[in-house]
């Protein structure tokens, strides 16, 4: 199991066949607030990821990730979000949050019910279901 430890300090993070029990966004930023590093989870299983109040500047990708909760409150996903093939079992939320550069959501599983409420997506957004 892995868990954040300061991520900024590197360009690009990737994360492949990982199992984390959490994974608050604003622990791996150097200050709290803002996140320099691209990061991409691939066949991981995650209990609960989320963020408060936090800048996202490069691109978040989850695929194929199996996902217990997602706790999303005033992220700024500026480098944009994309899950493909994920699922989320528990109710989960996107409040306040907003993606500059696009937010895709493609053949995903929701088991709960999520909620998006006050959010923004400005590059547009993609649910496709296969």
């Amino acid at each position: 199991m892995i868990e954040i430890q300061k991520w900024n300090e590197h360009k690009e993070l990737y994360f492949n066949n990982e199992i984390f029990k959490t994974i608050m966004l604003n622990d791996a930023a150097l200050d709290g607030i803002n996140f320099n590093s691209s990061i991409s989870f691939n066949n991981c299983k995650i209990e609960i990821i989320g963020g408060a109040v936090i800048l996202l500047k490069k691109k978040v990708t989850l695929i194929n990730c199996k996902i217990n909760r997602i706790a999303m409150n005033g992220v700024h996903f500026i480098g944009g979000l994309e899950m493909i093939k994920c699922s989320v079992k528990l109710p989960s939320e996107f409040d306040a949050t907003d993606a500059n550069s696009g937010f895709i959501i493609g053949s995903c599983i929701f088991e709960g019910y999520i909620d998006f409420f006050d959010s923004f997506f400005e590059g547009g957004s993609e649910n496709n279901k296969q």
